[in-house]
């Protein structure tokens, strides 16, 4: 049997940051269907070198492709991800005072 995902979506939210020895980077990825306006969520994670490698480059409103396995469903129903690989696709929007929305 494979285990192997491939995914890209939106960087939701930052759920955990630790640097160190055991480092560890967690956050929620959105996935819109523009079709039928519904999205699916994803808790990925990232362990110490991958972890290491991207943390201080992941922040919400990143779209990313990551790559990785899945691992299993926490609490709220999101199935969780161990991605091994992660590719930063667009920089986040910001909105400037005008109310027009800019790549970062």
């Amino acid at each position: 049997m494979v285990n192997s995902v491939v995914l890209v979506g939106r960087v939701e939210r930052i759920v955990e940051s630790r640097s160190g020895e055991s480092a560890v980077l967690a956050f929620v990825l959105a996935i819109d269907h523009p079709t039928n306006r519904n999205t699916d969520w994803f808790r990925v994670e990232m362990w110490d070198d991958a972890a290491r490698r991207v943390g201080g480059l992941i922040e919400q409103g990143l779209t990313v492709g990551i790559q990785g396995r899945l691992l299993g469903q926490i609490s709220g129903g999101l199935i969780t991800i161990l991605a091994s690989n992660l590719r930063i696709l667009t920089a986040p929007m910001v909105v400037e005072s005008d109310q027009q929305a800019v790549r970062a």
